[in-house]
């Protein structure tokens, strides 16, 4: 989630969350980790409910 000073970083499986300074430090922290693969993805609305198709 980016905000307006900083971003949110969530795992997929919830049980992970890291506060960073800007959406460019994302690829930057994971590129020490072997075996992670990180991916900054923007969503422009948010939608509640059940999908209709």
């Amino acid at each position: 989630m980016a905000f307006e000073d900083y971003v949110e970083v969530i795992g997929v499986e919830g049980n992970f969350r890291m506060s960073l300074q800007s959406s460019e430090m994302v690829p930057v922290v994971f590129s020490e980790a072997p075996l992670i693969r990180a991916r900054v993805l923007w969503v422009d609305e948010v939608v509640s409910g059940p999908c209709a198709d």
